[in-house]
Order: C-alpha cells, then structure tokens, then sequence
C-alpha cells in the first residue's frame, strides 16, 4: 500500500468522524427520542395489563355472587319441596285420624251395610214374589175359586198380593184350567212360576 492510498483511508476516516459529530451535534435528541418512544409503549402495556386484571377480577366477583344465588335457590327449593311433602303427610294423618276417631261414621256405615243385606233378603212384589221365605205344601181344594185359591195363597206367604193373581188368572182365562191336587211352593217362584204349576202347564209365561 503506497502512501497515497493510506493518506487517502485516513481523510475517510476523518470525514466520517466529523459527519457524525456534525449529526450528533445537530440532533442531540435522536436518541433520547427512541428512548421515551420505548418508554411510552412500556407504559401503555402496563396499563393495559392493569385494566385486564381488574377486569379479571371483577369477572371472578361476579361468578362467586352468581355461584351463591344458585345454592340459594337450589336450597329454597329443597325446603318448599320438604315443607309440601310434610303437609301432605300431615293431611293423610289427620284424616287418617279423623275416620278413626268417627264412631257416630262407623256405626252409620255399619247400619246401612245392614239395611242393604235386609233389603236383599226382603222380597220385592215386582215379581209376586212373597215374603218372608215360605217353602211347603199347598192343597187346592176341588170346587175353590180363583179368589180363595189367591188369598190362601197370600196367607201361606206363598204370593205377596193376591189381587196381582187373581187379576194374571183372569186376564189369561185360567179358571178352568186349575188342578186341584198338592203342590210344593216356595215364596222364591213368581206368580207366574206357581200359575204354571197349578195349571200344570196349561199357562206358561216364559
């Protein structure tokens, strides 16, 4: 390297310390400048971290009062739930208690269970069916009339209205035709039942 090109290295090293002093000289806050510009983006992420916090916590404090307020609920309802349940209870027992404690009831079902039985055991005369129950032998005299024949009938228990007879008897020209004999009756035939058996099947009904 001549002396020429080394002089010529050192005038560019001295301009180029002369063009940055120049520079530094004229702009002293270049660098002072990228310095806050970094501080102010360092602030502004704090803040932005401080605002998200909060807002974290404010969440968190909404969550545990939402949290709460079901528990509540859950808990009321369980109880209104227990509560109708021991009342319902409450009103089994007490009418439990009651038809328990009800003789004058009692005794007035027991009284019409009774009254029911008799009426089942009581003839009705829808039929001409007699009452109480009689069961035997009945005799027709040779030469007795319809109406004799009807009240003996009645008085033997036999048929509940002797009028009803005398009335089926005429009404089917049955005078002539009765057999005086012994016949076995019972009060559970209709007058219809015994019509046939004193006509020996001269009157059917059925």
């Amino acid at each position: 390297m001549n002396k020429r090109s080394v002089r010529s290295l050192g005038i560019g090293f001295l301009l180029s310390g002369v063009l940055v002093g120049a520079y530094n000289f004229f702009n002293p806050n270049g660098t002072q400048s990228v310095d806050n510009s970094d501080s102010e983006v360092l602030a502004s992420l704090e803040t932005e971290n401080n605002d998200l916090k909060s807002e974290n916590t404010s969440l968190n404090d909404e969550i545990a009062v939402l949290k709460e307020s079901s528990a509540d609920n859950q808990s009321n309802t369980q109880s209104e739930s227990g509560s109708q349940t021991s009342q319902e209870s409450n009103s089994d027992e007490s009418n439990g208690t009651s038809d328990g404690e009800n003789p004058e009831q009692s005794d007035n079902e027991e009284q019409a269970n009774q009254d029911s039985e008799n009426n089942e055991n009581v003839e009705t005369t829808e039929n001409g069916l007699a009452a109480p129950d009689e069961a035997g032998t009945f005799t027709i005299a040779e030469g007795s009339s319809t109406s004799e024949i009807a009240q003996q009938l009645e008085e033997a228990g036999y048929i509940a209205s002797a009028d009803d007879f005398t009335s089926l008897i005429e009404e089917w020209g049955l005078e002539t035709v009765i057999v005086a004999d012994e016949y076995s009756l019972n009060s559970d035939m209709s007058i219809h039942d015994i019509a046939n058996i004193i006509t020996q099947g001269a009157y059917y009904y059925y």
